[in-house]
């Protein structure tokens, strides 16, 4: 077994975080002379008459490509201007066209894009490409001018007088007693709109979305701010079923619906199966008498839960509402939209008679880099998109340092393939998918990926599923392999905070805290990547006030991370060893946890063994018999000469645990955890930590890492640190916790 030594010499040193961009210069043809080119110049003029070596030398100086290039833009329609400061270019898509010209004749100098002040409202993403390609020190870069903001939006802005009183009697009969004279419509046409129809199956959100002075705008649902309960499953509505499934409700509010179900549709959103994954399905029926609503397609794996008697799925505790419906706008700020008819319908916030709102409608990026390589993007504001925030497709040694990413539909930043690209000291909140997802490197060749997301604040994300703050690849197979994932402050989550896969990635000095807030069965830090998937580690991260969250989470057999030196304190459980191999858990600091540490033998009930399809194509997707492979991880090439189904060489070392209800639960038969080393950890009796500015925690005793090295820091990107809620901290996690080992209960089901 390799020492903790060995894994960390696996993974590159941290990156230095970069400098900010200098201050520009007037035109767009303006030369930044280097010092030995313009000593060069002196040289000539004093010695003109020197000899013509001398001269060659001096000119060579002078013609070589030393200089950087500045050009200025302004808000607007393209066309007009030169790029120079005093008369900027109009528009970031005639800006780009000029770059393009400029890059083609001066390929290895730096280019530097200064966006004045202002909300930049674009009809297509901003694309950066191979075209626009800086080299390494000579970057292509965007950054607002000094002491300004740039916003850049793919959204429409609607003014107020846009909307119209509704005058359709039967409409207004629609309506909740409380909303009647006070919601308004919008012709989407008007504004060159064109809503998508819902499908009858999605796990996002898939239609418009309405924002107001900064904020997303609520899509009308029933429950307003929770979930209503099945009464009984009649019907799971499997495939190869082309009926959907039907279930009895509890409440009369669902007859209130029935002329919605001709007029648009009826869509019920719903944690159906398992309380991890929320997906919409339409309705086709609501019988009033009977009170049971069937719906008009099947769900894979049927409606009801998996918990619920013998699996039958009448357990009546499924957690749904409605959602997008005329019907259910009964306060302010709450929208639907009619695909059929193209209407939006929405009681207006107070005060906003006379402002404007923005409507997102493309499923694209509002930047979009493919190909490109020595990118840097620096301090733009970024939103209004139903896609992505940022996006990179391949390339390499793209930065994007000091934005701000909020209200976009998907991901904030989203990062697919490509080497060395960089997320430094960013603000992403308000995103329907994941705050970042990234994947980068080679796992056949176990070539780095070498991306570096570093400094970055991210929460209040996955507003549309419930999803992790960052993912960094997901399952078994993800090409993402020597990544590094450093310092960020992560919160208010729906999901985990950090999902990983893949290979040789490192995990550090991240805090996360208040997540699982919208899910289940999941952790501060989770990976379900089987047995491939080595050489990860997890240390110096401080994983908090999470009772709904397993701290570190290593589900379905995952296998090879050291989880080192983290301080864990009140989560569901510190360390959780779901059925894998080759784990390492040493030096943590447990803190007022259900359970300090858990290890069970799932792989027995649900087959994790060769037999397995799922696992034998897993160990099929590597070369893990060959060097690099066979030298990096020695203990996979003897992954088949024990039984696989049972965990082994999990070691649980000088771990110190304080007030927690459980030191250790073993799950399963007392015979199979022979795998399992559990020596020199350390019980103190109930610690009491406490919560101020200065320092995270205090009263324990134990220092595996200094707690004011973790989160976030300060640097030449981030200067100010924003304050905690400290109110939120105290209370936690408020929703109800959910035990993982009901899951490894349920009996053999491998795909969740």
């Amino acid at each position: 077994m390799p020492t903790h030594g060995d894994l960390w010499r696996r993974v590159a040193p941290p990156v230095k975080l970069a400098e900010p961009e200098q201050g520009a210069t007037d035109t767009a043809s303006a030369k930044k002379q280097k010092p030995f080119a313009r000593i060069a110049g002196c040289l000539l003029l004093i010695h003109p008459l020197k000899n013509m070596t001398r001269h060659l030398i001096a000119f060579a100086f002078l013609t070589f490509p030393l200089h950087a290039f500045t050009v200025h833009v302004i808000p607007g329609e393209s066309g007009g201007g030169n790029g120079s400061k005093k008369a900027p270019f109009l528009g970031l898509e005639h800006a780009m066209e000029k770059i393009t010209t400029i890059r083609a004749s001066h390929p290895n100098e730096e280019i530097e894009l200064v966006l004045e002040g202002g909300i930049y409202r674009m009809k297509k993403p901003l694309v950066i490409d191979a075209r626009h390609s800086g080299k390494p020190g000579k970057a292509f870069s965007l950054r607002p001018a000094a002491g300004g903001k740039a916003i850049l939006s793919l959204g429409i802005e609607v003014d107020s007088g846009d909307f119209k009183p509704i005058t359709d009697p039967a409409l207004t009969a629609r309506l909740a007693p409380e909303a009647k004279g006070r919601v308004m419509s919008l012709d989407l046409a008007n504004i060159g709109i064109k809503a998508p129809a819902l499908p009858d199956l999605s796990g996002r959100h898939e239609t418009i979305e309405l924002f107001h002075a900064g904020k997303r705008l609520p899509m009308s649902r029933w429950p307003n701010s929770s979930y209503a309960k099945m009464g009984e499953v009649l019907d799971k509505g499997m495939p190869p079923a082309k009926a959907g499934g039907s279930f009895r409700y509890r409440e009369s509010r669902a007859e209130r619906w029935q002329a919605a179900l001709d007029d648009g549709g009826v869509w019920l959103r719903g944690f159906w199966r398992v309380p991890w994954t929320r997906q919409s399905l339409r309705v086709k029926g609501i019988n009033a008498k009977q009170k049971t609503i069937t719906f008009a397609a099947p769900l894979p794996g049927g409606i009801g839960s998996k918990y619920g008697p013998k699996n039958a799925g009448k357990h009546g505790e499924e957690s749904w509402q409605a959602v997008n419906l005329l019907e259910e706008i009964d306060m302010p700020g709450e929208w639907s939209v009619n695909a059929a008819k193209n209407t939006l319908y929405l009681w207006p916030p107070a005060g906003s008679s006379d402002e404007t709102f923005l409507v997102s409608h493309l499923k694209q990026p509002v930047i979009s880099v493919k190909g490109a390589s020595d990118v840097t993007l620096h301090g733009l504001d970024v939103e209004g998109t139903w896609g992505h925030g940022i996006s990179i497709e391949g390339g390499s040694r793209v930065s994007v340092q000091a934005c701000r990413i909020r209200n976009a539909g998907g991901c904030g930043v989203f990062i697919q393939g490509g080497g060395g690209h960089r997320v430094l000291s960013c603000d992403i909140s308000e995103t329907g998918g994941e705050g970042i997802r990234f994947t980068g490197g080679d796992r056949k060749t176990l070539t780095p990926g070498g991306h570096h997301i570093s400094n970055n604040l991210i929460h209040h994300i996955g507003v549309h599923a419930p999803l992790p703050a960052i993912t960094a690849g997901e399952g078994k197979r993800s090409e993402t392999v020597g990544n590094r994932v450093d310092h960020n402050r992560i919160h208010d989550v729906p999901n985990s905070g950090i999902v990983f896969a893949g290979n040789d990635n490192v995990f550090e000095y991240n805090e996360i805290y208040r997540v699982g807030l919208g899910s289940s069965d999941l952790g501060g830090i989770y990976t379900n990547s089987g047995w491939t998937a080595r050489g990860n580690v997890i240390r110096h991260n401080f994983i908090h006030h999470s009772m709904n969250s397993n701290a570190v989470y290593m589900d379905d057999g995952s296998c090879g991370t050291l989880i080192d030196a983290n301080i864990i304190w009140k989560c569901g459980s510190g360390g959780f060893i779901g059925g894998g191999h080759d784990q390492t858990l040493t030096r943590n600091l447990i803190l007022e946890c259900d359970r300090a540490m858990h290890i069970d033998d799932r792989g027995v009930s649900r087959n994790y063994s060769l037999s397995n399809k799922s696992y034998a194509d897993d160990l099929a997707s590597v070369p893990y018999q060959r060097n690099p492979w066979k030298s990096r991880y020695p203990e996979l090439v003897k992954i088949l000469s024990s039984d696989t189904r049972l965990p082994r060489n999990i070691r649980m070392e000088q771990n110190t645990i304080a007030g927690c209800k459980m030191e250790i639960r073993k799950s399963g038969k007392a015979d199979h955890f022979k795998g399992l080393v559990y020596r020199d950890n350390s019980l103190l009796p109930a610690a009491k930590p406490f919560i101020d500015e200065s320092r995270m925690l205090a009263g324990i005793g134990f220092k595996p890492v200094s707690v004011s090295e973790i989160g976030l820091r300060k640097d030449a990107l981030r200067p100010v640190i924003p304050p905690r809620d400290h109110k939120a901290l105290r209370e936690g996690d408020t929703s109800k916790p959910f035990d993982s080992q009901t899951d490894v209960d349920a009996g053999p089901v491998l795909k969740k």
